[in-house]
C-alpha cells in the first residue's frame, strides 16, 4: 500500500489479502490495522518518532531540521569562497558535505510525497509561507514575521488528509510493517 487510505479501506484491503486467508494469520492482521490505527489518528501538531529519531511535526512532509527549520537541498556554489580578487573559489568541502547529510536525514524522516515549501505569497496584507502539496492545499502556514506554523482549518490529524489521496513514503510504509 503507497497511499493514505481511511480505515474502513485498510481494513478490507487487509482482509482480502491473499496473505490473511489463512487464519494463522489473524494476529499479523491485527497488528498491522492496529498499527495503521495509531498512524492514521496520529495528531500533525505532535513529533513522531522515525528512524530512532524524535522528528519535528512539519518533518512529516518536508525536510526540517530538529527545531522545525525547513531545510533546501545545498547548492554545492553556495559552499564555494573566493579566495583571491581574480575570483579563484575553493570549495569549502566539509561545510557542503555536513549540509547534505543533514538534509538527506531530514529527507529519510519525510512520511509524505509530494509536498513543498511554498514561496511566500501574499493574502491580506501579510506575506505567507505555506507547505504545500502540490499547490493544491495547504497543510501549515504561517505569517513571516512569525515563527508559528499553524495547521490549516479542518486539518488535525492524518486521518484528516485521507480525502487527498497522498502517497506514503518508503519510510512510512516500513513504519506501518
Amino acid at each position: 500500500m503507497k497511499g493514505l487510505v481511511s480505515l474502513k479501506e485498510k481494513w478490507y484491503r487487509l482482509k482480502s489479502s491473499s496473505e490473511y486467508i489463512n487464519f494463522q494469520d489473524g494476529n499479523k492482521l491485527v497488528s498491522e490495522y492496529g498499527k495503521y490505527v495509531d498512524f492514521v489518528n496520529t495528531k500533525l501538531d505532535s513529533w513522531y518518532i522515525v528512524n530512532g529519531v524524535s522528528a519535528h511535526p512539519l518533518n512529516r512532509f518536508v525536510p526540517t531540521d530538529l527545531k522545525g527549520n525547513v531545510l533546501v537541498k545545498p547548492n554545492i556554489e553556495d559552499y564555494s569562497h573566493p579566495i583571491n580578487e581574480k575570483g579563484s573559489r575553493v570549495l569549502n568541502q566539509a561545510e557542503y558535505v555536513f549540509a547534505l547529510t543533514d538534509y538527506k536525514k531530514a529527507l529519510d524522516r519525510v512520511l509524505f510525497e509530494g509536498f513543498k515549501d511554498c514561496v511566500p505569497h501574499e493574502i491580506h496584507d501579510d506575506w505567507v509561507y505555506s507547505i504545500s502539496y502540490k499547490e493544491v492545499f495547504h497543510v501549515y502556514w504561517k505569517f513571516e514575521d512569525s515563527d508559528k506554523w499553524e495547521l490549516s482549518k479542518g486539518i488535525s490529524d492524518i486521518e484528516s488528509l485521507v480525502k487527498f489521496g497522498l502517497t506514503l513514503t518508503p519510510i512510512a510504509i516500513n513504519l506501518l510493517k
